[in-house]
Parts: C-alpha cells; structure tokens; sequence
C-alpha cells in the first residue's frame, strides 16, 4: 500500500461521465475529462479497489477506482511491451459504451514499433481468442459494466484480431527541391465486435 507520505508517480484513467469540478486552490469551475491522466496518490488498496487522491483537487473528489485503471508510469515506460498492452487495454474499454446498439463494429489504431508488436505476439496478423487476449490483457479486458444496473458492453467470442500495419511513407520536397521520403511508421490494430447486453451475458474464458 502507498500512502501520500510515499508518493509513487501514479496516474488514473478517469472512466467516468464528464462533470463540473472546482479545484481547491479556487472556484473555477473545470471540465473533467474522461479521457486525461489524472497525477494522483494512492491511498489505499483492497482487493481489486484502491483508494485514490488527485493531486491539486479536493478531497471530496476522493474516489475508489479498479486497480486496472491505476497505472505506474515509471515502470511503464521503462517497457515499451508494458506500454503497448496498458493503451490496447485502455482503448478497448473506451469503446466498449451503450451505442454500440448502432455499430458494433469496433477498429482501433495505437502507434507502436515493430520490435514490441513482434515481441508481444508471434504473427503479423493473429486472431486471438478471448481466452489468448486474457492471458495478455488480463481476465477482464473485455468486457465494461456501465452502471448500477448491470448494464454490460464486450467483445463478442471469435472477432478479436491484432495486426500490425505498415502507416507508409510521408513524401515532401526541400527547398532546393530534393525528394525526402520519411518512413511513417507502425501501427497495432485491434478489431472486434461489440455487444450489449448485461452482467449474466458476459462470455466465459
């Protein structure tokens, strides 16, 4: 357990609605983002809840949050592999929301290497089972419990698949009219198919 006299530089993903904030320091009301990393302390842990603190806010915006959405920065980003899994993690709970009804189909691009896709799966282009991901991902991954309701959106069995893509060149031209071409780099794609549904419809592993 961390308290605040042992600070580690943890940051949350805040997976909540946006709502109206004031900071402590004055009345200024803020917008807070669902999506932004929040600096905070960890208070205390329980199980699969932590107790968390945003610095620079009050209080009472204290809050207990799943220990997946807690993340250690610093041990993160000494492993890129470590990085790619939090952010393909982060973004399919992102996408798993109510209007899925709509479209189902779900396709996400994260900037990567080659080197760590390569590392983190055997093929250039993988099916995995939830069973295989989940082994990676961890067990809950896939699926996100909206509300109090057991209101649930996840990845329906037999449509998850990685593939890394080649993002091409970039073409331009110097001043004196020299071709440069610039490789744009890599990226992981993820897609799936997304279902709503409830809590006892949650696909086993």
């Amino acid at each position: 357990m961390n308290t605040r006299k042992n600070k580690v530089d943890y940051r949350a993903l805040c997976n909540g609605p946006e709502r109206n904030v004031s900071k402590q320091r004055n009345d200024k009301q803020e917008r807070w983002s669902t999506t932004k990393l929040f600096d905070l302390d960890l208070i205390e842990q329980k199980d699969d809840l932590c107790l968390v603190h945003y610095i620079g806010w009050d209080k009472k915006y204290d809050e207990w949050k799943a220990i997946e959405y807690v993340v250690d920065l610093k041990s993160v980003n000494e492993n890129a592999e470590d990085l790619l899994i939090h952010s393909i993690k982060v973004n399919i709970k992102q996408t798993l929301i109510a209007s899925c009804v709509q479209n189902p189909d779900v396709l996400i691009y994260i900037q990567t290497q080659q080197e760590t896709y390569e590392n983190l799966f055997s093929s250039v282009d993988k099916y995995l089972s939830l069973k295989e991901a989940a082994a990676i991902f961890g067990n809950n991954f896939y699926y996100r419990i909206l509300n109090e309701h057991g209101d649930t959106v996840y990845i329906a069995p037999e449509t998850l698949t990685i593939r890394l893509k080649c993002n091409g060149v970039l073409v331009e031209y110097t001043t004196d009219l020299k071709k440069v071409i610039t490789h744009k780099g890599f990226s992981c794609l993820i897609k799936f198919v997304r279902v709503c549904g409830k809590v006892a419809d949650i696909p086993p592993i």
